[in-house]
């Protein structure tokens, strides 16, 4: 479960939300700050261990790796980004997707027409 916090619902997510994730038995539990403004750092994790949510040590760069996924989660910008911690691969965003189909499309056009 990811959760992007605001100053709105910081408490809520630090408190009600985690103790509703850990009755419902949700593995793991991330909260973003995209801007920095409550969290510190911006991305925090925990896991269940012996029946309550313990923080995750993030990984040098601030990461948080997933076992539930098997993917690094990691901040970029005002975003998070997934990455295939075994290859180092970026899962696109879906508006990077589109932009790859459309840099396909184009390319196949061009070779259409040569």
């Amino acid at each position: 479960m990811v959760e992007v916090t605001s100053e709105k619902t910081r408490h809520e997510d630090l408190s009600d939300k985690k103790g509703k994730y850990l009755r419902l038995r949700v593995e793991e539990y991330f909260l973003f700050d995209p801007y920095g403004d409550y969290l510190d750092p911006r991305l925090q994790g925990y896991r269940i261990e012996r029946g309550r949510y313990m923080p995750m040590t993030p990984e040098p760069n601030g990461s948080l790796l997933s076992r539930t996924t098997g993917l690094l989660l990691e901040s970029e910008g005002l975003k998070l980004r997934l990455v295939d911690p075994a290859t180092g691969e970026r899962l696109l965003w879906s508006e990077e997707k589109d932009e790859e189909i459309a840099r396909l499309r184009r390319e196949l056009e061009r070779r259409a027409q040569e």
